[in-house]
């Protein structure tokens, strides 16, 4: 019974991260971005970020393979990383970039709600929390 039991629950564990990994597969492209402190709260709409000419992009295949093309950090230049990612129980995220040739984890928080991925990070502390809006293009 106990192997049984342990079989139907490996067995439901790999079809939501399946279910996950479906999911995020594609092109992603920032529509708001959200800052909080413990003092202050900054939401970026769609239209300031058009009008500021930020963009962020993000793409994962299906294979774990992940791109990202973003001036979010600096407007006057494009960053593009490469890496992997892997979707894990808990609507958690790591997505690993590869930057100056090594690997660094980014971990975040997600959810998918009409049409829209939204993904929450944290600084180690907790005193800062990063809510990013993306809608798959195409869609």
């Amino acid at each position: 019974m106990k192997t049984v039991l342990l079989i139907l629950v490996a067995w439901l564990m790999a079809g939501i991260n399946l279910f996950s990994q479906d999911n995020f597969t594609g092109e992603w492209e920032m529509q708001e971005l959200v800052m909080e402190s413990l003092e202050e709260r900054e939401v970026v709409s769609k239209e300031q970020l058009k009008q500021d000419g930020t963009i962020w992009i993000m793409k994962f295949s299906e294979d774990g393979k992940f791109y990202q093309k973003s001036n979010y950090n600096a407007q006057e230049r494009m960053d593009e990383f490469e890496g992997s990612w892997k979707a894990e129980p808990d609507e958690k995220l790591t997505i690993f970039l590869m930057i100056n040739g090594q690997k660094r984890p980014l971990h975040f928080f997600y959810e998918f709600r009409e049409n829209k991925m939204i993904l929450e990070r944290y600084d180690p502390a907790r005193t800062m929390k990063m809510v990013v809006v993306f809608r798959k293009r195409g869609s």
